[in-house]
């Protein structure tokens, strides 16, 4: 297949390109881990009305803390922890990205059970984020992971303030 042609692992063949500029990366990769997680949530909602949603703090400063500076760090710096214990019974890049995305969904399902269905893919692509830049640097793979899951999350905290 050359180059100019589209491959359907397209998100992953760009997710795996660490040589690119950085900012381009990093924005690239927000929209590839929020529209389709928000796609996800929004059509389990759509057949699922009745379905829980997560509990979040009321107040603005709270909530901006709490959803897109506390989680993201809290949260790459255990899925640092994760994939270095997975990593220890596979080599692989997609079993540990895998893994690593259904145990961080089962988690988020733990306190509402359809958040962690709407949170999987956000995970397959913060895990194989992590992996792919953990090849250059530790301090990259968090940087770049903690980054892209900020940057989500920063888009999700400004989609709550629509009335």
């Amino acid at each position: 297949m050359d180059k100019n042609s589209y491959s359907l692992m397209f998100p992953f063949d760009f997710l795996s390109n660490t040589s690119q500029s950085k900012v381009i990366y990093l924005l690239s990769t927000i929209a590839i881990s929020t529209i389709p997680a928000l796609s996800i949530s929004f059509l389990i909602y759509v057949f699922f009305p009745e379905a829980e949603s997560p509990e979040f703090p009321k107040g603005i400063g709270e909530l901006f803390f709490s959803v897109v500076i506390f989680a993201p760090v809290v949260e790459t710096l255990l899925l640092w922890l994760g994939i270095s214990i997975i990593k220890k019974f596979t080599a692989s890049i997609w079993k540990a990205t895998l893994i690593s995305a259904l145990l961080w969904a089962i988690i988020h399902s733990i306190g509402t059970f359809t958040h962690g269905f709407a949170i999987f893919w956000s995970f397959v692509v913060f895990s194989f984020v992590f992996i792919s830049w953990l090849e250059k640097s530790r301090n990259l793979a968090l940087g770049m992971c903690m980054a892209t899951h900020m940057g989500q999350n920063f888009l999700v905290f400004l989609l709550m303030q629509i009335p």
